[in-house]
């Protein structure tokens, strides 16, 4: 499928139940995209799974927040860019996807 540079499961902070939220940086872009063209909509241990190009984990920080009520650890992958940035490209995205 391709090399994988990261892979994180979520977990809830306080009960340390699975959230079902879970990511993988692949080292290639198009190594994403085939990644999701395989396995979006299909069946993971019961549940379906939605697979998406979040490069700047503006939506998988977003569902975690919304299930934790807590802030979202920063991926080893975006650790080294400026907060400032890293808030400007998740909000860029958040309103193309609702806009």
């Amino acid at each position: 499928m391709g090399v994988v540079d990261d892979l994180m499961v979520f977990y809830h902070p306080s009960s340390r139940k699975h959230l079902g939220i879970g990511m993988v940086v692949f080292h290639t872009s198009s190594d994403a995209a085939k990644f999701i063209t395989q396995f979006n909509g299909k069946p993971v241990m019961g549940s379906i799974i939605k697979c998406c190009l979040d490069p700047y984990f503006a939506y998988l920080s977003r569902r975690y927040e919304e299930q934790t009520g807590a802030e979202c650890p920063t991926p080893i992958h975006l650790k080294g860019l400026d907060e400032r940035f890293l808030l400007l490209k998740r909000n860029e995205i958040t309103m193309a996807n609702t806009g």
